[in-house]
């Protein structure tokens, strides 16, 4: 907010209302619907920095649900989803 990157307002409100309202997913998304999970995705990440930015077309790169963040978060779970991983020794 002192930046001038993201609008004015309460911080910890702005966290409730997000944290809020994704993990309610589970109960009217589906994967067989006419959405995907990555289009669901970009919806969210839209209307959250849509809300919070000053200049919204600024996150349009993070908003493709084909897109390198998206990609990114595919790696990710496939990555956690490897069986028999086992962490390095320390």
């Amino acid at each position: 907010m002192e930046s001038g990157h993201f609008r004015k307002g309460d911080p910890n409100i702005q966290s409730l209302l997000i944290m809020g309202s994704s993990p309610w997913a589970w109960t009217w998304f589906d994967p067989a619907g006419p959405h995907t999970a990555e289009e669901v995705g970009s919806s969210l990440v839209d209307m959250v920095l849509g809300g919070l930015l000053t200049r919204p077309a600024a996150a349009s790169g993070l908003i493709d649900p084909s897109g390198a963040v998206a990609k990114v978060v595919h790696a990710c779970l496939a990555d956690a989803a490897s069986p028999n991983e086992q962490p390095p020794e320390p």
